[in-house]
C-alpha cells in the first residue's frame, strides 16, 4: 500500500509540474503554455535541443543551434544572450550563486553569471552536447 501510495503521488507531483509548465519545442521556437491557453512564445534563430532550466527569480534560461544561450523574462521578453562559438545542446544548470552553466559544442564548459557576463569557461577536448549537474 505505501508504495502504490508513493507511486500515485510522484505520478500527481510529476502531472502537476507538466501541465504548469508545459514546454512545446518547434525548429526555431519555444512557447510555454498551460493546458489550455498559450502564455507567450520566445523565437530563436535556431533548433532549440536542450531543456530549459528556470532561476530563483523566474528567468528562463535555454540553449539554441544558434550559438547563443538565452536568458527569458518570466512574461516572455528578452533578458540577455550569451553568444558561444557553436550549437549549443546542454541543457544549462543553475548553482546557488545563480551562476548559469553549460556546454557548447565549440569544446567549452561555460559559467555565465546571472547578468550575461561570461564568469569562466573551460576548454576540453572534445564537443559537449551532455548537461552539467551541480553537486
Amino acid at each position: 500500500m505505501r508504495i502504490c501510495i508513493y507511486i500515485l503521488r510522484c505520478f500527481v507531483f510529476t502531472m502537476l509540474i507538466i501541465s504548469l509548465l508545459a514546454c512545446e519545442k518547434d525548429d526555431e521556437e519555444v512557447t510555454i503554455f498551460s493546458p489550455r491557453d498559450k502564455n507567450w512564445e520566445f523565437e530563436t534563430e535556431g533548433r532549440i535541443w536542450s531543456s530549459p532550466a528556470i532561476g530563483s527569480d523566474g528567468t528562463i534560461y535555454l540553449g539554441s543551434h544558434d550559438n547563443y544561450l538565452y536568458a527569458v523574462n518570466p512574461d516572455g521578453s528578452a533578458k540577455w544572450r550569451f553568444r558561444t562559438g557553436r550549437t549549443i545542446r546542454s541543457s544549462p544548470a543553475i548553482g546557488s550563486d545563480g551562476t548559469i552553466y553549460f556546454g557548447s559544442y565549440d569544446y567549452n564548459l561555460y559559467a555565465v553569471n546571472p547578468d550575461g557576463n561570461e564568469k569562466w569557461r573551460f576548454e576540453t577536448d572534445r564537443y559537449i552536447y551532455s548537461s552539467p549537474t551541480i553537486g
